[in-house]
């Protein structure tokens, strides 16, 4: 292969000078022409004016532009790893990377771009304590409420603000906000935030009114006046009271915060103020009695009892006083547990001295206050009284004395005597005891003694007898 002279010096220099032509004229006359200058272009993408570095001396602003490079240099350009909110994700349009770093050869007209992103972080908020209320955020997102997170881009300053419910006090935050003010986060990474809201409390209290009395409870508990009379209650809390009147009175009806005769129910959303009003029944009673007293008299005192029954009907109990009519001379009496308070009994004893006359007596009691009464009968038996007579001797003579005898048992002192029988006159009537007489007629002779006591009981004798004979030296005229 034969080349021409030109055609050897244009293969020797071009590849050593870059040159753009090579003019050979013939014969030997060479013309060479340099590469021209080149263009940097350098962008950035996600962020703006971005401060490259380069130890080249390529460095720069971007979006910017350099010019008159010469060809075939290398340049080395380093951006930022983060500007503003964005953060450095990679280079576009270098022949390499190194982390932050593009290499290049400008061989040519050259553009690259450094790509930033944004990151976006979720702000999460959440509550607690036993009260209520709503988180909001500015910028909008959260409303909790129901929607208690929300997605922000790096570097959003985002401001919590709390609501409390009614009822309820905001408490202060923790996690990435402290103190009770406001709550203002850099998002710069994910937050959370918890808000405290307490239930505030009410005081319910109590008071009774009227002439009667009676407790006042609640459900739930936490009132019995009786002597608790207030207590504190949550925010909200639903109350029921309830009544129940002491014995003798009656329940007049509610004031206050409840109204009516019925249950008071009512929310506790402020301090309450409730009065129960009682009315005192007037006191009643009834008096009865155990019946009939019977007493059989004796020569000593004999004692009978009735028990009196004090029935509680309606009221504030009270002491009730007993006291008796009705009673004969010669009784008297006593009465144990007289003046207590119905439902109870009280127990009359009474004392029947012999003198007392035997007879139906009708006893009344009375019972104070109000005069209530209730009667019964007290039967005062005589003793029992019996005679039998006896003559002395038993077997006389004509002229001769006798003595008749009544020998008596029971009955009242003091006792009157009658003799009835043979040759007894009958106007007036003996009235001894004993009785003596003489017989002046033979045969057998009868007498019998009838006994009176003081009570009027009666009784005689069965007829005694004697035999009366013949005395031969009595003379009879």
């Amino acid at each position: 292969m034969h080349l021409g002279f030109s055609t050897l010096l244009a293969a020797l220099f071009f590849p050593v000078f870059g040159w753009n032509s090579l003019l050979i004229n013939s014969p030997m006359s060479v013309t060479c022409q340099a590469p021209s200058p080149k263009t940097l272009t350098v962008n950035s993408s996600g962020a703006s004016a971005v401060s490259i570095s380069s130890n080249t001396g390529h460095g720069g602003t971007t979006d910017y532009r350099l010019t008159n490079i010469t060809h075939g240099s290398t340049a080395s350009l380093t951006a930022p790893s983060t500007k503003g909110n964005a953060n450095f994700s990679s280079w576009s349009g270098c022949d390499s990377v190194s982390g932050a770093t593009c290499f290049l050869t400008l061989n040519a007209d050259r553009t690259v771009t450094a790509n930033y992103n944004t990151p976006n972080y979720t702000l999460s908020v959440s509550k607690s304590g036993s009260g209520s209320g709503a988180v909001t955020s500015s910028p909008g997102g959260i409303s909790c409420g129901g929607d208690c997170s929300e997605t922000y881009q790096n570097g959003t300053s985002v401001t919590l603000t709390v609501s409390p419910s009614a009822g309820s006090t905001f408490t202060g935050w923790s996690g990435a906000c402290s103190g009770s003010g406001s709550c203002t986060v850099s998002m710069t990474a994910a937050r959370s935030v918890t808000a405290s809201f307490t239930l505030g409390t009410n005081i319910l209290s109590i008071t009774k009114s009227g002439t009667g009395s009676g407790t006042v409870t609640s459900n739930p508990a936490g009132i019995n006046c009786g002597s608790t009379c207030s207590a504190s209650y949550s925010y909200g809390t639903s109350v029921t009271l309830t009544v129940s009147p002491s014995a003798g009175s009656t329940f007049t009806g509610w004031s206050g915060a409840c109204s009516g005769t019925g249950f008071c129910e009512l929310v506790m959303t402020t301090n309450r103020s409730v009065s129960a009003g009682f009315s005192q029944i007037p006191f009643n009673y009834s008096l009865s009695n155990s019946g009939t007293s019977s007493v059989t008299k004796s020569s000593g005192n004999v004692y009978t009892q009735n028990t009196i029954a004090k029935t509680y009907v309606a009221g504030a109990t009270r002491s009730v006083t007993l006291s008796l009519a009705g009673l004969p001379n010669g009784v008297t009496y006593s009465i144990s547990n007289s003046d207590c308070s119905p439902t109870c009994t009280s127990t009359i004893t009474f004392t029947v001295s012999p003198s007392a006359p035997a007879s139906t007596y009708n006893i009344t009691v009375t019972g104070q206050p109000l005069g209530k009464t209730t009667g019964f009968n007290l039967v005062i038996n005589g003793s029992p009284i019996s005679a039998s007579c006896s003559a002395t001797p038993s077997t006389a003579v004509m002229g001769q004395s006798v003595t008749w005898t009544g020998a008596v048992s029971g009955g009242i002192p003091p006792l009157t005597y009658f003799w009835s029988g043979t040759n007894i006159p009958a106007n007036p009537a003996p009235s001894t005891n004993p009785y003596s007489r003489a017989y002046s007629t033979i045969g057998v002779k009868s007498a019998a003694l009838t006994v009176t006591d003081s009570d009027g009981l009666q009784t005689t004798c069965p007829t005694a007898t004697v035999q009366v004979n013949f005395d031969p030296d009595f003379e009879e005229f």
